[in-house]
């Protein structure tokens, strides 16, 4: 998902690629639940920091991974 992310970057915001990644994101850290401590990673965090930075079109989304960083 970063490289995704990454690549369309290179030709300005996708919010295709965004809001897959918004859901995909959601699915991953259980935005109605608790992420789990044992499957973060210091390099999977820093991709999931970037792609929640371009979560824009969600933000309650944004500001819920915020408070859990």
């Amino acid at each position: 998902m970063a490289a995704d992310d990454q690549r369309v970057r290179k030709n300005g915001p996708d919010s295709a690629v965004d809001r897959r990644n918004t859901l995909r994101m959601k699915e991953i850290i259980g935005f109605d639940g608790v992420a789990d401590p044992f499957e973060s990673r210091r390099a999977a965090e820093r991709m999931a920091w970037l792609l929640v930075q371009h979560a824009d079109l969600n933000p309650s989304f944004q500001k819920y991974w915020f408070a859990l960083m």
